[in-house]
């Protein structure tokens, strides 16, 4: 009670994170009842990778946003137990790309791509509907931040890259932002996986090995 009076004027703060609530928590005085939680299930999945018959189900005891530092962490382990390309795939595919590329560079998820067994990565996604090189799009919010073309996560589908690049980002855009849509030639070497659990048919690839990219002249229609 003491500590909502001392902090009754504080302003509404937007929190999408475990990290950012544990950081309010600190900010206005406020005991934090997730911590011992959050340690708990650490422990949980840790167990669960070195032990479970299922390793790869250890991720289960995480949120979203925690899964790729808990798989930083203990990558050894899972490469002891058989389990690194199911797992990067579930931490990728169970995350934001978005927030991924706003938390780590682009070349950290890159060399986890490139570390995995290649045949194995591509069973964890769906089978490629094409055996030669395809056309390739990719959203960006802000056109004027040329790093993010060099991305690795892109669509077959031009209608869900303007999506991503004007509806999925349209309450965190800036006034000045340009969002974008860029095209690109990828061949079946450069993609490390093809996947369309979400119906999004996204492409996951290795920009350095692909054609130049080239923005569109006309936004596409942005998927519903």
């Amino acid at each position: 009670m003491d500590n909502c009076k001392k902090n009754k004027n504080i302003e509404k703060v937007r929190i999408d994170t475990i990290e950012q609530l544990f950081t309010f928590f600190d900010d206005v005085g406020i005991p934090n009842p997730f911590s011992d939680q959050h340690a708990n299930m650490k422990q949980k999945a840790l167990e669960s990778l070195r032990e479970s018959e299922n390793p790869e189900d250890c991720l289960i005891f995480l949120g979203s946003e925690d899964r790729m530092e808990f798989f930083l962490e203990f990558i050894d382990d899972f490469k002891k137990r058989g389990v690194y390309e199911i797992g990067l795939f579930m931490v990728i595919n169970g995350m934001n790309m978005n927030f991924i590329s706003c938390v780590y560079p682009a070349k950290v998820l890159l060399d986890l791509l490139k570390d995995a067994d290649q045949e194995k990565l591509q069973r964890c996604g769906d089978r490629l509907p094409f055996a030669d090189s395809i056309e390739v799009y990719r959203g960006v919010i802000n056109d004027n931040d040329k790093s993010s073309i060099n991305r690795c996560s892109w669509t077959l589908n031009k209608n869900v890259a303007a999506w991503f690049a004007v509806e999925s980002s349209r309450n965190d855009r800036g006034k000045n932002d340009k969002p974008a849509v860029y095209k690109r030639i990828a061949s079946p070497e450069a993609i490390f996986y093809y996947n369309n659990e979400r119906k999004e048919q996204e492409v996951v690839l290795d920009p350095n090995k692909c054609g130049p990219a080239i923005k569109l002249s006309n936004m596409p229609k942005p998927i519903n």
